[in-house]
């Protein structure tokens, strides 16, 4: 069964103007592995997109349509931002790809778009202490790890390989050497998960970072996708409240083994 969708979005930054009219260079043709297939053809006007958007065997749902077209294009605006032809012949920029809304061609539904997960039952919520958001300013691990969270949600198709790029941004607290260019030993990790009772079996929910790392990217599904998420919430959120406890490691009565 064939589905369409138009798709509005925006470029980044969007005073730059970036306009690309709509031929047949700028449209995208691709087939995932359980055969649900995308066909894309999509126009920019002063960084304004809309994309039209056919879809074959579609699994999941809009959101998962936005992330896979978010994914597409935004490979061909990298190109854009990489090609110096493009750009008056002299500059290269860093462009990014925002896709705000989908209409359903054939049931009319408009849904909105957000960086935004649920990864949380309604009221299941754990509370910040009162300092967290000074602590994000005076900490730079957490700041890194915070900033790798972002882009964990940000970038679906890497949402792994953030989440540990933030536990990786934590663990440096707990390094033995002070050199940043020495690696991270076995130990420094033992260290990192002893204070926040967390196991190298919860950490490994993110293994297939270390093949996204090294440049071959693997699908995750968003039930992979929020157990990760959901996950590195926790260790952040346990490294939050080692801090607030003057660096003193978590009692198991408070916070059991992850």
């Amino acid at each position: 069964m064939k589905e369409a969708f138009t798709i509005f979005g925006i470029v980044h930054p969007t005073r730059l103007c970036l306009s690309v009219a709509n031929d047949a260079s700028n449209s995208i043709d691709w087939e995932g592995k359980e055969k649900e297939r995308f066909k894309i053809s999509y126009s920019i006007k002063d960084s304004q997109i809309v994309l039209q958007v056919e879809v074959w065997k579609r699994r999941g749902n809009y959101w998962d349509v936005r992330n896979i077209v978010k994914a597409l294009l935004q490979r061909q605006v990298d190109a854009r931002g990489f090609d110096p032809s493009d750009l008056g012949g002299q500059s290269v920029v860093g462009l990014d790809v925002e896709l705000v809304s989908l209409l359903d061609h054939k049931t009319n539904e408009a849904i909105y778009f957000i960086d935004i997960e649920k990864i949380f039952d309604h009221g299941k919520t754990p509370n910040l202490p009162p300092k967290f958001r000074a602590y994000a300013v005076q900490n730079s691990y957490l700041a890194l790890a915070l900033a790798n969270f972002r882009e964990a949600i940000r970038k679906p198709d890497e949402t792994a390989f953030y989440c540990y790029r933030a536990f990786e941004a934590l663990v440096t607290q707990f390094r033995a050497s002070n050199d940043p260019s020495s690696k991270t030993t076995e130990a420094d990790w033992g260290s990192f998960r002893d204070a926040l009772n967390v196991t190298k079996e919860t950490l490994k929910k993110h293994e297939v970072e270390s093949i996204i790392r090294h440049g071959r990217m693997v699908p995750q599904s968003w039930e992979e996708r929020k157990d990760q998420l959901r996950i590195a919430w926790y260790v952040i959120f346990r490294f939050v409240m080692y801090l607030d406890r003057n660096c003193d490691a978590l009692p198991k009565s408070n916070y059991p083994v992850l």
